[in-house]
């Protein structure tokens, strides 16, 4: 049975602004249109993850976060232009979808972050070429399974893994660092190998990791004044992907003997110049602490193409 009368201007905006527009619909008794915005929305959400968002620079526009705010006002604002001509159906009750829905959209996007995909953007330069400053990447949670470090506020109270699949040599991950960031890396060595760099060249258990030349590398940043050096490493697994020398006989070109011990992993940047890693006073990784494996790259929010860089992941 309808209500009396239209949703207030202000409950109207309170509810499209904190949850979506979609509950604001439900609230005002716009049913079959919030089933298309949801339909639309969700399919974005899928289109984003396939198809990526085409790459534009937002140097000179506000920060994402206004962005979003914005968009948000707008569409309360619409929905509050549509309250005052509707009459509430039997649904928009305090009883009824709109609490449902609420709690119902408020878990799926926890569920989906927490063990299915997770974004995560890209602040420096250790990763180039295959991530540049400005990136943005999904993260799959379903990789190696989840630890106290997949969920929020630590809401998994575990040690170890659940449902855990060992990652492979030359897979991008993101993890947890000792110092509580999240940071992201290669993985180049597995527990009881020895790894070590000599003269630049990645060598695991005493033997030399194949290392083809490739030319030169443009660089799209400040990072160099100057071409960089690049290569083509092959690691025994046979998981090729491109690594940078800025410079000869840099600090991490020659290194100790690093044993990588029992369920940790040995990590480093594809920017081997420019990469504070595993070789350095960071230490391998314990499995525990890997978040996830990057798998696609859908946006970079300095323009920069990366459509063929998806390969190098």
């Amino acid at each position: 049975m309808p209500l009396a009368k239209p949703r207030s201007s202000l409950s109207t905006f309170l509810i499209s602004l904190l949850v979506d527009p979609v509950a604001g619909l439900l609230w005002i008794g716009r049913g079959k249109l919030a089933i298309i915005v949801g339909i639309i929305l969700y399919a974005a959400a899928i289109a984003v993850f396939y198809l990526g968002v085409p790459p534009f620079s937002i140097k000179s526009m506000p920060s994402l976060a206004l962005l979003e705010i914005l968009a948000k006002l707008a569409f309360a604002v619409g929905v509050c232009c549509l309250a005052a001509t509707t009459i509430p159906r039997w649904y928009s009750n305090g009883f009824g979808l709109v609490p449902i829905y609420i709690i119902s959209a408020l878990a799926l996007a926890l569920g989906v972050r927490s063990f299915l995909l997770q974004p995560f953007n890209i602040p420096s330069e250790n990763m180039v070429p295959a991530l540049v400053r400005g990136d943005y990447v999904f993260v799959s949670k379903l990789a190696y399974g989840y630890s106290r470090y997949s969920i929020p506020f630590g809401l998994l109270p575990i040690e170890g893994r659940i449902f855990a699949q060992l990652p492979e040599r030359g897979d991008v991950v993101v993890f947890r660092t000792q110092d509580g960031f999240d940071s992201v890396k290669r993985i180049v060595g597995l527990p009881g190998e020895t790894i070590q760099m000599i003269d630049g060249i990645l060598n695991i258990d005493g033997s030399p990791v194949k290392l083809d030349q490739m030319g030169v590398y443009h660089p799209d940043s400040a990072m160099s004044s100057r071409p960089i050096k690049m290569a083509k490493e092959t690691p025994p697994n046979g998981k090729s992907y491109a690594v940078l020398s800025i410079t000869d006989d840099s600090m991490g070109d020659n290194t100790a003997p690093h044993i990588v011990p029992a369920g940790q992993y040995f990590l480093m940047g594809d920017n081997r110049d420019n990469s504070y890693d595993s070789r350095f006073t960071m230490g391998t990784v314990p499995f525990e602490n890997l978040i996830g494996k990057v798998v696609k790259i859908f946006w970079n929010s300095e323009g920069i193409a990366y459509s063929e860089r998806q390969s190098l992941l």
